[in-house]
């Protein structure tokens, strides 16, 4: 059986007992360009790559460069020009090297990486693949996901969450050179995680479990006390702001890009909840984002099936009736 973003097996089964999955085996990847309006264009035709456990993928901040991880016999950190450039190895040390995010100032990029031992630690190094990796954060928690604050006086970091754990994901902050411990952004009972900060820095948004289900919500930054906005409404995971500020992205429960209008000044509130398209071909994870928008916040960038033409991959789906039966037979009772 087929795994999709995040581990999940890519399986249903009916209450008459039909089971329809997607076969298993290798998957490669390619980038694709998606319109609002859910067109997709491959960035660049006869190549793929396969991804690694946790991934990950961003765009510069001027939009001409992707970071990403590729899934060789290490995983590690690559830089594609887009759309039809070079593509770069970054790193070249230890066999885990995923989750890929820029700086603010499009000159690095930062990285979780198990080199110095098991634990996940953040580094940064030079886009251009000059100098050595920067180690930013080393803790006894692994860190799971990590980026800069677009003012850069702030690392926010998630840790928690493994081995199907549930409840000790939180979302951290630290701004090096200031604070001697990480201090708390959103750490409470239920899970938090896929943390994206808005553009002026001021919101963080991020999805949690606390009702139940995932769903987005949004808290002033760095005073996360001061308030709190639930975003989506009927399941939310990977949130993203655009870079106007006036939208936030994210996935719905029945895996649609949704854009939600947002209102930030005098205070935060949310205005109409647009489904743009079905994200259900593209590799997508419940625990962190897997995609991106362009400066202009015209089109997305998310990674996809090399055969998918014109928004739509060729899957091959396979149909088992009576399959509780054949459990049964199987198990032996």
């Amino acid at each position: 059986v087929a795994l999709g973003g995040g581990g999940v097996a890519e399986l249903a089964v009916s209450a008459t007992g039909a089971l329809v999955y997607a076969p298993g085996g290798a998957q490669s990847f390619t980038v694709l360009w998606v319109e609002r309006d859910g067109r997709a264009e491959v960035a660049d035709p006869g190549w793929a790559f396969n991804f690694g456990q946790n991934a990950g993928l961003a765009l510069s901040p001027d939009g001409t460069r992707l970071a990403l991880q590729i899934q060789e016999t290490t995983a590690d950190i690559w830089v594609k020009e887009l759309d039809r450039g070079p593509l770069s190895r970054l790193t070249f040390e230890g066999d885990r090297n995923f989750r890929p995010q820029w700086t603010p100032d499009g000159r690095s990029v930062t990285f979780l990486s198990t080199r110095q031992s098991e634990s996940y630690d953040l580094y940064q190094k030079r886009a251009d693949g000059t100098g050595p990796a920067e180690l930013l954060l080393d803790l006894e928690e692994r860190v799971v996901e990590a980026f800069w604050s677009p003012d850069d006086s702030w690392i926010v970091f998630r840790a928690g969450g493994f081995g199907g754990s549930i409840g000790d994901r939180d979302i951290w902050g630290i701004r090096p050179g200031v604070d001697s411990v990480p201090v708390e952004v959103v750490v409470t009972p239920p899970d938090e995680r896929a943390a994206a900060m808005s553009p002026d820095g001021r919101w963080i948004a991020y999805e949690s479990n606390e009702t139940g289900r995932d769903e987005v919500f949004v808290r002033p930054f760095p005073n996360t006390g001061d308030g709190k906005w639930q975003v989506s409404i009927d399941g939310g995971n990977a949130p993203l702001w655009a870079h106007s500020g006036q939208e936030m992205f994210y996935l719905n429960g029945n895996a649609e890009l949704v854009a939600a209008e947002v209102v930030t000044t005098p205070a935060f509130s949310v205005g109409e909840r647009r489904p743009l398209f079905s994200a259900v071909q593209y590799f997508r994870g419940q625990n962190a984002r897997y995609y991106d928008i362009t400066p202009d916040d015209r089109r997305f960038v998310f990674a996809g099936p090399p055969d998918i033409v014109g928004g739509e991959a060729a899957f091959e789906l396979i149909v088992v009736v009576n399959w509780f039966e054949e459990l049964r037979r199987r198990m032996g009772n």
